[in-house]
C-alpha cells in the first residue's frame, strides 16, 4: 500500500496541483481577485503566482480585468463545466428565484445537485453584503453530508432506492454538532417522515447556530435532481417560518415546471 501511495505521489505535477488551487479559491464570495489577495490566500509568493496565473490566463481559464486589476474565471472552465456536469439548466432556472426570494426573505439560499452519486453544492446566494461574515461550511462543488445537511436529507429521502441505499451506505454518520443524527435506523426512519411531509428541517446539525428549511426539485423524468434551501441564524425563523415554507414550496414547484416537471 505505500509503494502505491509513493507511486501516485510521484506521478503529481506541482505545478499544475498549483494551478488547480488557484483555480479552486474561486467562488461566490471571491469571484473576483488581485494578485495579492490570491497570494495571501493561497500562501503562493506572488512571482509563482503571477506565472500561474499568466499560465492560465492565456488557455483561458483565467481572465483579468484591466480597470479594477481584478483576476477571474474564464471562459475555458465555463465550457468544460457545461461538457461535464448536467447543473447549468438548474442553476440558470433556479437563480432569478434565488436573487428575488433571499432579499425578500433575509435568507441565505443553498442549492444542491447530485454528482456521482454523492450530493454536492452547485449555487449560493446570499441576501445582502453583511451575509458574508456567516462562516459557512460549505463550497460550491464540494461535497454534502447526508445526515446532517437539509440538500443532504431531501435528495436521499427522494432518491431512487438504489441511489438512496448508496448515499446511506456512504454516509460517514460523523457527530458534527450535539444535535447531528449519528444513528443509521434513526436516519432511515427520518427520511420516510421527509418524503411524507415533502420537506425537511435541519436545525444546528452541522452548524450549531443554524437552521434550514429543504424543499426538493424535480425534472422531466419525474426523478429529484435538485434541492432548495433557506439558511439563517436559529432565531431568525421564529417570526416568518410559515412563510419560508410558503416561499420554498412555490419556488421548488416553479423551478421543477420550467425543468419539465409534470406532476400528475
Amino acid at each position: 500500500m505505500e509503494s502505491e501511495t509513493k507511486m501516485r505521489d510521484d506521478y503529481i505535477i506541482q505545478s499544475v496541483q498549483k494551478a488547480l488551487k488557484v483555480l479552486k479559491i474561486f467562488d461566490s464570495t471571491h469571484q473576483e481577485m488581485t494578485l495579492t489577495e490570491l497570494s495571501n490566500i493561497s500562501s503562493i509568493s506572488k512571482g509563482s503566482m503571477i506565472r500561474i496565473l499568466t499560465t492560465l490566463q492565456k488557455e483561458n481559464f483565467i481572465s483579468y480585468n484591466e480597470k479594477n486589476k481584478k483576476y477571474q474565471l474564464g471562459i475555458a472552465l465555463y465550457k468544460l463545466g457545461n461538457n461535464v456536469f448536467n447543473f447549468s439548466d438548474l442553476v440558470n432556472v433556479a437563480r432569478p428565484y434565488l436573487e428575488d426570494s433571499t432579499k425578500r426573505m433575509k435568507m441565505i439560499a443553498h442549492l444542491g445537485s447530485l454528482y456521482n452519486n454523492k450530493v454536492i453544492l452547485v449555487d449560493r446566494v446570499y441576501p445582502s453584503q453583511d451575509y458574508y461574515a456567516l462562516d459557512l461550511d460549505s463550497t460550491i462543488g464540494g461535497d454534502l453530508q447526508v445526515h446532517s445537511t437539509g440538500v443532504g436529507k431531501i435528495i436521499t429521502a427522494f432518491a431512487t432506492k438504489n441511489l438512496q441505499d448508496q448515499l446511506i451506505g456512504s454516509c460517514s454518520f460523523e457527530k458534527i454538532t450535539d444535535n447531528t443524527i449519528t444513528d443509521k435506523e434513526v436516519f432511515i426512519d427520518l427520511l420516510q417522515k421527509i418524503r411524507k411531509q415533502g420537506y425537511a428541517i435541519n436545525c444546528g446539525e452541522h452548524e450549531d447556530f443554524l437552521k434550514c428549511i429543504t424543499y426538493p426539485i424535480f425534472d422531466y423524468t419525474g426523478e429529484i435532481c435538485g434541492a432548495l434551501s433557506f439558511t439563517g441564524i436559529i432565531s431568525s425563523f421564529d417570526k416568518i417560518e410559515d412563510e419560508c415554507h410558503e416561499e420554498l414550496s412555490t419556488i421548488t414547484a416553479n423551478i421543477s415546471r420550467r425543468l419539465g416537471y409534470k406532476n400528475n
